[in-house]
């Protein structure tokens, strides 16, 4: 049967594949032969799934997609040498990979889009306090039933630009 080496290719590949396992920075520096140091793994590791300003969520995504596709490699060729004991193994390990990966973009959703509806009351809330404001500074200028015509011509300006932005984005 063949060896299920989970994390080989490069040293980063590897640092990647054992910070997904939870390993600790010194048994990293230690599967990895000692190549980097735990402090320079604990550093190396924060390097590579870091790239721009990730969620700590999206970086263990990250990690979990680079195992996922090694092993999709890994699979195609045992299939090739016809070891399907080997491939049920990956095929089983790689099917967990994924169902984590999926519950958590399920729970990045879910925190995005409990974090934007709130971004939205409290925008909302802003806007209500700003023309508030506004109304009683200017209600010696400007008639309470104009302000109110104005302000609801300018709530329509913005639900329409949200509404134009989301349909850019789908």
């Amino acid at each position: 049967m063949a060896q299920l080496d989970l994390a080989k290719g490069s040293v980063e590949e590897q640092i990647i594949v054992y910070a997904a396992m939870k390993l600790s920075p010194e048994d990293i520096s230690e599967r990895i032969g000692g190549a980097l140091t735990p402090a320079r793994v604990r550093l190396r590791v924060k390097e590579l799934l870091q790239e721009g300003d990730w969620l700590e969520d999206a970086e263990a995504e990250k990690a979990l997609l680079t195992i996922a596709l090694r092993q999709i490699g890994d699979i195609q060729q045992i299939a090739g040498s016809k070891d399907l004991e080997a491939a049920k193994v990956l095929l089983t390990y790689l099917k967990d990979v994924l169902d984590r990966l999926e519950k958590r973009q399920s729970k990045l959703t879910t925190n995005l889009n409990t974090y934007n509806q709130n971004v939205g009351r409290q925008l909302g809330h802003v806007v209500d306090l700003a023309l508030t404001y506004m109304k009683g500074a200017l209600r010696e200028s400007v008639d309470a039933e104009k302000w109110d015509e104005l302000v609801l011509e300018a709530m329509t300006l913005a639900w329409t630009e949200i509404e134009r932005h989301q349909e850019l984005e789908a």
